[in-house]
């Protein structure tokens, strides 16, 4: 799967998620149809995780649990698995943390990156024990699609900025009246003046 700066210019957001007690480490994907997709894009709904020096350990017990145990559901080996997929670098780190995903109190985002790269180092999962499998499959292929990606390039090139999106309606607004007076004369179109 793409990271997690990846996935944000593809247009997904990430939105922390509120969960019940019993769904601490649900993640979900959630893709608009039609209209919709064009101007919100897509979510990734994941709960908040609170960093601290505790965390690591605490993750790494239950990893261990999921791991010795085999009625098990692996939940939190597939969810350490996810967030060192979604986080490759300090970038990832400061999506996250700036869509309220993660709350970092190790220090600095390379702790942070650290924490999650090492988590599942010689940790073993079989893709069958994998329960968010399905939904990474899912938000990678849409972030690689044509549309996602087309949007994603002209948000990143013409919508970062205030000035940037004025050029661009500037420059559109110039070439729909270019191309109006163009077929106009060249159809011999004759419009009569409004009274």
């Amino acid at each position: 799967m793409s990271s997690a700066s990846d996935l944000k210019f593809a247009g997904i957001k990430f939105v922390p998620n509120r969960p019940p007690t019993g769904e601490e480490f649900k993640i979900s994907f959630n893709e608009y149809k039609c209209l919709s997709k064009i101007i919100y894009g897509a979510r990734f709904v994941i709960p908040t995780l609170f960093l601290y020096e505790s965390t690591e350990p605490f993750l790494r017990n239950l990893i261990a649990y999921d791991q010795c145990h085999p009625g098990v559901r692996r939940y939190f080996t597939s969810y350490a698995n996810f967030m060192d997929t979604l986080i490759s670098s300090d970038k990832d780190v400061h999506v996250l943390a700036k869509a309220g995903i993660i709350r970092n109190h190790l220090g600095t985002g390379e702790d942070a990156t650290k924490f999650f790269n090492n988590l599942c180092k010689e940790v073993f999962l079989k893709e069958s024990y994998n329960y968010f499998a399905e939904t990474i499959s899912v938000a990678d292929h849409y972030s690689k699609a044509f549309w996602s990606d087309l949007m994603a390039r002209l948000r990143h090139k013409y919508f970062a900025s205030p000035w940037a999106f004025k050029a661009f309606v500037v420059g559109f607004v110039t070439f729909a009246i270019a191309a109006f007076k163009f077929i106009t004369k060249t159809f011999h179109i004759h419009i009569p003046p409004y009274d």
